[in-house]
């Protein structure tokens, strides 16, 4: 689920889709360094609409979709002799296109040009790591820095819910 965050402007959450990968270091059995290459669509509406002095409508509702390639680095803390993990750190997102569309007609613009190509954000969130070698986490972005050239202060919100695959398991268990 993500969004477009600007104090005056209330956007509305829209699902998307995450797909990556990540290698796990660890450093002991309660800490690691997890980096990730992630793939994700991402996307936002605005409760906007345009209605002449006769109340016709003539839009009701911009929807801004965008895609970028996310590398964070984070840091797992395994808490406890339980199966959850903190993880938390930065992430590095690269923004790859957009699309707007207003009452579901898409039309294009010079929309490189209006994002910037590169913007950072912080990401913290929680896991489970299942005994099969399958975990789950739900984790937070939150973006430190301006996505949108010409609009100021539009920074990505995006909260991510992953199921992934350890194939580390696999070797462990033969």
């Amino acid at each position: 689920m993500s969004k477009l965050y600007n104090s005056d402007i209330d956007s509305n959450f829209k699902f998307g889709f995450h797909v990556g990968g990540f290698v796990k270091y660890n450093f002991t059995s309660s800490l690691s360094v997890q980096p990730e290459l992630m793939y994700s669509q991402q996307s936002s509406f605005i409760d906007v609409s345009l209605i002449d002095y006769g109340g016709n409508v003539y839009f009701n509702g911009l929807k801004i979709t965008y895609q970028y390639l996310h590398l964070p680095v984070l840091v797992n803390c395994n808490l406890g002799n339980s199966h959850f993990y903190l993880e938390f750190g930065p992430q590095l997102d690269y923004h790859l296109k957009s699309k707007y569309s207003l009452d579901n007609n898409d039309f294009k613009d010079d929309v490189l040009n209006e994002w910037k190509k590169i913007v950072f954000s912080a990401v913290g969130g929680l896991g489970y790591n299942f005994n099969n070698g399958l975990s789950f986490s739900a984790r937070y972005c939150h973006g430190l820095s301006n996505s949108i050239k010409k609009l100021p202060l539009h920074k990505n919100r995006c909260i991510q819910f992953s199921l992934a695959y350890n194939l580390s398991f696999i070797s462990k268990n033969r």
